[in-house]
């Protein structure tokens, strides 16, 4: 079966995009790397593998010398990035939704 998005869904997705683009623009003016979307199979969630996932980009030389920038609608997802020392910049709504953003930055460590 073809996946179907009708109109009013299109939109919706086009303003999120559209917010986020911009919360991006203003927390992040200097280069930086845009982590995500990223996924883990649920069946396979808290095994290591997000973790694992995201050091291989974390600790390699040629990607740790500019911040990694993330945003997430989830808050178990801020939690598991704040164990990878992700700090919080921003929680907000994403206007006339009950959608919670969380817009998390993780620091060179050089």
């Amino acid at each position: 079966m073809p996946f179907k998005l009708n109109l009013d869904a299109f939109k919706r997705a086009i303003y999120a995009d559209s917010f986020l683009s911009e919360l991006q623009k203003k927390h992040m003016q200097e280069k930086h790397w845009h982590i995500g979307p990223l996924a883990v199979e649920p069946k396979s969630q808290r095994k290591g593998l997000g973790k694992a996932l995201l050091n291989s980009f974390l600790k390699d030389p040629r990607f740790n010398k500019s911040p990694f920038y993330g945003q997430t609608f989830k808050e178990e997802i801020s939690l598991f990035l704040r164990k990878l020392d992700f700090k919080l910049l921003e929680k907000t709504k994403l206007p006339n939704t009950n959608l919670t953003i969380w817009s998390m930055v993780l620091e060179p460590k050089n």
